[in-house]
């Protein structure tokens, strides 16, 4: 037997639309329903590609196929969820926040309005568009001075551990690397100022290749004792005076003599 054509096919569904609509009984049906009088308790619609579940399922016909045209009806949520096409069910409102159009990726059929988990590959617009305390969590009062590039130190699978991108930092390193906020000075660090950046830099904060001594607090010695820095060697001249009597901070050699 020659197989039914899609044409003969959609020509017979209409048929049965308008059957249900002559006799009054559309109002009452359901799609399940239209579907089992047309093609018998065993046809799903699973068949057509488009499987109906949850309230899909117990939506009338012509809510989707409006005027029993069925080539070409929408497929993807947006299509039908939406003010401007042929089919509006209930679309986003305008509070809603910035999207790709694939509604999934957030809801589910099941329980349209429960979105336990936003894929961010649906979202558009920049982080701060939401996280900004009212639509989804912002800054805490004790996040570091930074501007609203969220993805520079965050990353949208996982919120915590972030890794600092210092590029966007506003304040000097001390208002964070103050042992609260962030690692600070440990009990053996040098006496300093709190200019961490003129020995550390945000690569690679240990080790420190360069000291400049106009933030070192203290005498020469405090430091230069062997132990912290290089001190005096076995063949240095016995003297109790201040090391800076002959050596400078800017070259340690050659000293020079009083």
């Amino acid at each position: 037997m020659k197989p039914e054509s899609t044409n003969t096919r959609h020509s017979a569904v209409r048929s049965l639309v308008w059957r249900c609509l002559l006799v009054g009984l559309f109002g009452l049906m359901t799609a399940s329903a239209c579907q089992a009088l047309e093609f018998g308790a065993d046809f799903s619609h699973d068949q057509t590609g488009f499987p109906l579940d949850f309230k899909h399922a117990t939506l009338r016909c012509e809510a989707c196929h409006v005027e029993a045209i069925f080539a070409g009806t929408p497929r993807r949520c947006d299509q039908c969820h939406s003010t401007t096409g042929l089919i509006r069910a209930s679309a986003a409102s305008s509070q809603h926040i910035r999207i790709t159009g694939d509604c999934e990726y957030c809801h589910q059929p099941n329980s349209w309005l429960s979105v336990t988990r936003v894929d961010h590959y649906a979202v558009a617009g920049p982080c701060q568009s939401c996280h900004n305390g009212v639509t989804a969590t912002g800054k805490t009062p004790d996040h570091v001075v930074s501007s609203n590039v969220c993805d520079d130190c965050h990353r949208t699978f996982i919120w915590a551990g972030a890794v600092y991108d210092h590029t966007n930092i506003t304040d000097s390193c001390i208002t964070c690397h103050n042992g609260v906020v962030a690692i600070g000075k440990n009990p053996t660090h040098i006496l300093t100022t709190n200019f961490c950046e003129d020995c550390h830099n945000t690569f690679n904060f240990a080790p420190v290749v360069r000291v400049d001594h106009n933030d070192v607090i203290g005498s020469c010695s405090s430091c230069h004792n062997g132990v912290i820095a290089t001190g005096k060697n076995p063949g240095h001249l016995i003297t109790v005076d201040d090391c800076l009597v002959c050596h400078n901070t800017s070259a340690w050699l050659p000293a020079t003599t009083p």
